[in-house]
């Protein structure tokens, strides 16, 4: 994890610091499962002309930024101003560091939220093979993310649930 880089985007007030809490980060988190689960759903467990690869791409991309969310949250961090799904990717970057694979995840991720704008905002689509990429993402993105977010539940649980709001932590 890059605190360095999380740092400079409180400086740059993408980020805000806040009092890192178990509600919000543990509800975003279950959320960002749940999207992953309806994801796979709306490819593989309705009928042929039922699926929806669309439907399915945006599942598996606000899986990843859900879980980004609450991890951030964990951090004692919120997204802040505008270019927040720009942000999300820059975020993502910072927690999983400069190896080779988890940087090719946040520049999936990254390419995933241009195509979901293109389908959000532009009325664009996505093939079933686009969706199966997105949700093979989403599912190494959150499964490099769990072991972040089950440390923070493990501190909160002892009660240090890490930097408090105004604090510079480590």
């Amino acid at each position: 994890m890059d605190k360095q880089a999380l740092e400079a985007l409180a400086h740059d007030r993408r980020l805000q610091r806040i009092q890192a809490g178990p509600g919000t980060a543990r509800s975003t988190w279950e959320s960002g499962q749940k999207a992953l689960q309806t994801a796979r759903v709306l490819l593989d467990e309705v009928k042929p002309t039922s699926r929806d690869p669309a439907r399915s791409f945006e599942a598996a991309y606000d899986a990843i930024f859900k879980a980004t969310v609450a991890i951030l949250r964990c951090l004692g961090y919120r997204i802040a101003g505008g270019e927040q799904r720009v942000t999300a990717v820059m975020a993502l970057r910072a927690m999983l560091g400069g190896d080779e694979k988890p940087r090719q995840l946040a520049d999936d991720f990254d390419a995933m939220r241009r195509r979901r704008n293109f389908i959000e905002y532009e009325g664009g689509s996505a093939t079933e093979t686009q969706a199966r990429a997105a949700i093979a993402t989403a599912d190494a993105a959150l499964k490099l993310l769990d072991p972040i977010y089950q440390e923070w539940v493990r501190r909160a649980l002892r009660g240090d649930r890490g930097p408090r709001r105004g604090r510079r932590g480590p």
